[in-house]
């Protein structure tokens, strides 16, 4: 089995997501296939699939098959959509990605609707790797991992708001908040993908401090880089 790079694997990962969404007639999702980058017609910039790519790189590492765990890459950039839309709303940023925001376009309302409806689409998909071979046990297991870290990233957003009105900030309480709101989705690709590989349990555990560790960092270089911006 030949090795994919980045691009075809971001590639594949856009064509299940355009798949998902495309069979579904109805404009909620539309303005889902709008903030993923994907819609018909659609010009400007196609955002990464960071959470996606991580998934399914770690997966080669492990010597697994990335076309079995599709749906689960799918997934995660479904549920970090979600989280994005939901951002955009609470900050009310009226830009993401180079276009004007879900919520911009179609005002707060739908917009939080469309991003329930990719968390919801997004248990969906997941939990359909049993066509791919996967035990009903690997496709509950997938899913909790998921719930888990949307769960854990919402804490995190919690935090994260709560900062807001604080005139002092702890570095631990930053640190610990970067580390769910964003390392939550790290830390589940890398677990999630040595789950599937049949890992022991103690080294899912690790990959997924690591990964959580990894998001930690991502997110700290983020805010610095917008703190020089402005």
């Amino acid at each position: 089995m030949s090795l994919k790079d980045i691009n075809t694997v971001e590639l594949e990962i856009n064509k299940e997501l355009k798949s998902r969404l495309s069979s579904k007639n109805m404009p909620l999702y539309d303005m889902m296939s709008y903030h993923l980058g994907i819609g018909e017609d659609q010009e400007g910039i196609v955002p990464e699939r960071q959470i996606g790519n991580i998934l399914q790189m770690s997966v080669q590492a492990f010597g697994g098959d990335t076309d079995s765990t599709i749906l689960v890459a799918a997934a995660l950039e479904l549920i970090n959509g979600f989280c994005e839309i939901h951002d955009d709303v609470q900050s009310g940023r009226p830009v993401r990605n180079g276009k004007d925001a879900v919520w911009w376009v179609w005002g707060p309302a739908q917009a939080i609707n469309a991003g329930d409806g990719m968390h919801s689409l997004a248990r969906l998909v997941a939990s359909r790797i049993g066509e791919y071979g996967f035990s009903q046990d690997e496709s509950f297991g997938v899913v909790r991992k998921l719930d888990d870290a949307t769960l854990l990233t919402c804490e995190g957003r919690y935090r994260d708001l709560e900062m807001q009105d604080q005139l002092l900030v702890s570095r631990d309480s930053y640190v610990r908040t970067a580390q769910e709101k964003v390392g939550a989705f790290f830390g589940a690709a890398f677990s999630i993908a040595a789950f599937l590989a049949g890992m022991d349990k103690r080294i899912v555990t690790r990959l997924s401090e690591t990964g959580s560790k990894l998001g930690e960092a991502f997110q700290i270089g983020r805010d610095i880089k917008e703190l020089w911006e402005h």
